[in-house]
């Protein structure tokens, strides 16, 4: 072969080989793309949010017993506290439709007192109809409006004083079933239906028998002048027992003079065998109106039910070895929030006043100077009545920071019960700064 030729042919074979090897690295590339995009996908199923709520209180005295965040130290009625701090991890695997299909959480609370586990859950949703799903775990318990509703977005620091009671931390663990249409089924949307079975205890409390508690919620929803006007409701039923696991228990009754008290019953026959019915029935209903600068919500709830409890606490018993006292209770709560926004440089400012009234009466047979412990001795703190004013300010200056000013007029019934024979003075004021993070504001 002549050099003439040698060269222009080495020159190609060089050529062909630089050019495939740009090739080969190109498709590496491709794939370490695509690997890349895969993964970031992925990574958008996932949601980090935390939040903490950082706050100063003064009460009217020192020691107070107060659902305004608990009980204040015997010799103190001026705290700081960090009342939530809160992470939470979400899984999001989206089918066909956008709709989710997957969904897992867990969430942590930490304080200035300890860190603990208050959330852990999966839900799953059929592929086919997007409208049935089951979920398990520790989660919200489905009744009413305001035991599922998030701190982070209540307008008031705490919940009403009968859900604190009849449900507190919220969560149980169970399962539920959900009928839920999706979005895109307009005609059929209006609507959502939960129905579970849980250990009745609350968390963090563990089982105490073998019975489970049964939870049934209807809601309802529509939106007029485009989305403008909000209106929602619910009606939910709760149905439990309450296990005898002493050879007395109590109901209110007429003793020989016609007068309500406390009547005792001995039967050892049913020890441990019967349960007493914890049942609640609770109406809920929501409305918002928005409008240019701002908007008017209004809230409303009504529970009432059969509470077995025991002598010093209208709440379930989360042990047994006490006799029961079983009461007819009653609460209700109202919400009243004016929201005015403007534009600022950079976002929007908003400002809420918020007006709250609530009641519960944890024994709706005996009221007022009626309850005495003259006549009875075993009526107590959890016969009385108490209703409480609320009024407040929020400044929201962004998504991630919320200022609160807030002050709780608390009034108990006057009875003649030693200790409450007039109203206490128990009203907490209570100014909180809350901190916000939510992964999900980078998918906007």
């Amino acid at each position: 072969m002549s050099k003439k030729l040698l060269f222009p042919l080495l020159f190609f074979i060089v050529s062909v080989s630089a050019a495939q090897t740009k090739l080969d690295t190109l498709s590496t590339d491709v794939a370490d793309l695509k690997k890349k995009a895969t993964a970031l996908e992925w990574l958008k199923k996932f949601n980090l949010s935390a939040y903490v709520q950082m706050q100063y209180q003064h009460a009217d005295t020192v020691g107070i017993k107060s659902y305004a965040g608990g009980d204040f130290p015997a010799q103190s009625k001026d705290r700081f506290r960090i009342r939530r701090g809160r992470i939470k991890l979400e899984f999001e695997h989206k089918g066909n439709k956008g709709v989710v299909n997957y969904y897992a959480t867990a969430q942590i609370n930490f304080s200035e007192t300890g860190v603990n586990f208050i959330e852990a859950y999966g839900r799953i949703t059929d592929p086919w109809l997007n409208t049935f799903s089951v979920t398990g775990g520790m989660m919200n318990r489905p009744f009413g409006y305001e035991v599922a509703f998030s701190s982070r977005n209540r307008e008031t620091p705490e919940r009403m004083r009968l859900n604190q009671i009849l449900f507190p931390n919220e969560r149980d663990l169970g399962f539920m079933l959900s009928i839920e249409p999706p979005k895109y089924m307009k005609k059929a949307s209006f609507f959502k239906i939960n129905a579970g079975i849980y250990s009745g205890t609350g968390l963090p409390n563990a089982e105490i028998d073998s019975r489970k508690d049964f939870i049934g919620q209807l809601i309802l929803r529509k939106e007029f002048m485009d989305g403008k006007i909000k209106l929602a409701g619910g009606a939910s039923y709760y149905n439990g027992g309450v296990l005898q696991s002493t050879n007395n228990y109590y109901f209110i009754e007429k003793d020989t003079t016609g007068l309500l008290r406390y009547m005792k019953h001995t039967d050892s026959t049913t020890l441990n065998k019967k349960f007493f019915k914890r049942e609640y029935i609770g109406f809920d209903l929501q409305l918002t109106a928005s409008y240019k600068i701002g908007s008017t919500t209004i809230r409303g709830e009504y529970t009432f039910g059969n509470e077995p409890g025991t002598s010093t606490s209208d709440g379930t018993p989360i042990a047994l070895g006490s006799d029961i006292y079983n009461r007819r209770f009653d609460g209700f709560y109202a919400y009243f929030i004016q929201t005015f926004t403007h534009k600022v440089k950079g976002g929007n400012f908003s400002h809420d006043f918020v007006f709250k009234y609530d009641w519960f009466d944890p024994n709706t047979r005996v009221t007022g100077k009626d309850l005495s412990t003259a006549n009875d001795a075993r009526t107590s703190l959890a016969d009385v009545k108490y209703q409480t004013f609320g009024v407040g300010y929020i400044f929201r200056p962004t998504d991630y920071f919320k200022l609160m000013l807030y002050y709780d007029i608390v009034k108990n019934e006057t009875t003649r019960i030693n200790g409450y024979t007039r109203d206490l003075n128990d009203n907490v004021f209570t100014l909180r700064t809350q901190f916000l993070f939510d992964s999900r504001w980078f998918n906007k």
